[in-house]
């Protein structure tokens, strides 16, 4: 068997074209025999942002039922995985600890009654109906997501101190818009003169406490009746117009530089209920003690 020389290395005659016109084979390495790469379903965050931001709800909306059904300390982010069918390095692309993701769940679930209220409000709806609607939203919203009212009480729990609870700075911020529709209110003279950011607070404090009292209440109350009943205190009170006449409101018009105090004197009272003087009281007191038993 005959072999060629080339460059120091033997060539077998069955490794070349036996046929002058044959062309020599391209190398492995040419575009044109090279296979494409094989692909998998891609695993972790998906490549897509559309994929990702659902990807993203789903482990939020585990981790708050999760987090809700097992405490803070109790909730194991392995759990959470294997419930949605990934890896546990998954949660952590999106998530850098529990602790972030369980701030997260709460900061997603305020946003949720933010977009509530406001697919609830018609566009150039009335102020005051706006407010109504926005009440009943609110109350059926929180007795449809008891898992949220239970990362309130979670948070409080396991991060006091850290400034203020995701509840009260949602509320804070979502204040502006309704302070606006109040001072328009106010100017148009549909609500009485009172300073808009205590009207908002009392009602928000109001409705905070209800919806607690729903989350423990059973059997389960009606939000309609409540929402109606809140808003005939709220819009028309308790007193009628006579007792209104006795115990007439404390000042709260806005801008006020010094509210008066409950329990300071206030020339605003009626005359008959003022407290006469200590002094006057014990001269006019009776000399008579009247009778045990018998009422003076």
């Amino acid at each position: 068997m005959v072999s060629v020389a080339k460059a120091g290395k033997s060539i077998s005659p069955s490794s070349t074209s036996s046929s002058p016109n044959s062309s020599t084979s391209p190398p492995l390495t040419s575009p044109s025999l090279t296979s494409p790469p094989l692909t998998s379903p891609s695993r972790g965050r998906p490549r897509d942002p559309e994929r990702a931001e659902l990807r993203r709800e789903q482990i939020l909306a585990a981790a708050t039922s999760h987090f809700a059904n097992h405490g803070y300390q109790d909730s194991d982010l392995q759990v959470i995985a294997n419930d949605l069918g990934i890896g546990k390095g998954t949660i952590y692309r999106y998530f850098a600890s529990k602790e972030v993701l369980f701030k997260s769940a709460l900061d997603r679930g305020l946003q949720e009654l933010t977009l509530a209220i406001d697919r609830a409000l018609p566009p150039g709806s009335d102020p005051l109906g706006s407010f109504i609607t926005a009440i009943q939203t609110y109350l059926s919203f929180f007795r449809e997501k008891p898992d949220l009212v239970e990362l309130f009480v979670i948070e409080r729990a396991v991060f006091p101190g850290q400034g203020s609870p995701a509840y009260f700075r949602h509320r804070e911020a979502d204040k502006a818009r309704w302070r606006i529709s109040f001072l328009d209110l106010i100017e148009k003279k549909r609500v009485r003169r009172l300073d808009p950011d205590a009207i908002l607070d009392v009602i928000g404090d109001l409705l905070y406490g209800t919806m607690f009292a729903n989350h423990l209440s059973r059997p389960l109350v009606c939000v309609e009746d409540q929402a109606k009943h809140i808003l005939e205190v709220v819009f028309h009170g308790l007193l009628s117009p006579q007792s209104r006449a006795e115990y007439p409101g404390q000042s709260m018009a806005p801008h006020q530089d010094k509210p008066p105090q409950f329990g300071q004197a206030n020339d605003r009272l009626a005359p008959h209920s003022k407290s006469p003087p200590l002094e006057k009281t014990q001269e006019k007191s009776p000399e008579k003690t009247p009778p045990q038993g018998r009422r003076p």
